[in-house]
């Protein structure tokens, strides 16, 4: 074979921004994202929103970093990174929520994940109403995916929970995060 001839293309993995809190337990935020980014065969760059002290069965205290500190590593990922997608988690504070919404208006072009962390599998509460409001005026619509969990779904759309088993529950509480239908 001749070398000379060939022409051999180096291809990165696609990294993600992931925007998130740390869990101490190992069993949430930024070491589930890490891991399962690894997993697909992508790397990934950080942007740490909050210190969580926890196991696998409680919140036992919660540490929120400076919004502008946040958005600042959000900035230096995005200029030290040819950056593919952001994955959102927990934010924790209307001031964080505002930068991060901040910066990413910026970057229309990323597709934006998010995870929304609202309460612990615990109960506690990860995200204060004024946070929630801005999370929904400022942050969502830059979003291109949400994933929340059904508690979550129902903080969203308003509504009582939806039954785990009530598919159409659910389809139109999706729909209406969406936007796409009253509820």
């Amino acid at each position: 074979m001749d070398w000379e001839d060939q022409s051999v293309a180096l291809v990165e993995p696609p990294c993600v921004l992931v925007v998130a809190g740390s869990d101490s337990s190992g069993g949430a935020g930024m070491a589930r994202d890490i891991e399962t980014i690894a997993t697909l065969g992508g790397k990934t760059c950080l942007a740490v929103t909050a210190i969580t002290v926890q196991t696998h069965h409680s919140v036992r205290q919660v540490l929120t970093l400076d919004a502008d500190l946040v958005a600042a590593q959000i900035r230096a990922a995005l200029e030290a990174n040819s950056v593919s997608a952001v994955k959102i988690g927990m934010l924790g504070t209307q001031a964080i929520v505002a930068a991060v919404a901040s910066v990413l208006r910026n970057h229309p072009q990323l597709p934006v994940i998010l995870d929304p962390v609202l309460v612990s599998s615990s109960g506690g509460l990860l995200l204060p109403g004024d946070a929630l409001d801005c999370l929904k005026q400022d942050l969502l619509p830059l979003c291109h995916l949400i994933t929340p969990n059904l508690p979550e779904l129902a903080v969203f759309s308003g509504a009582l929970r939806p039954a785990e088993d009530d598919e159409e529950a659910i389809v139109q509480a999706g729909l209406f995060l969406s936007g796409e239908t009253p509820y």
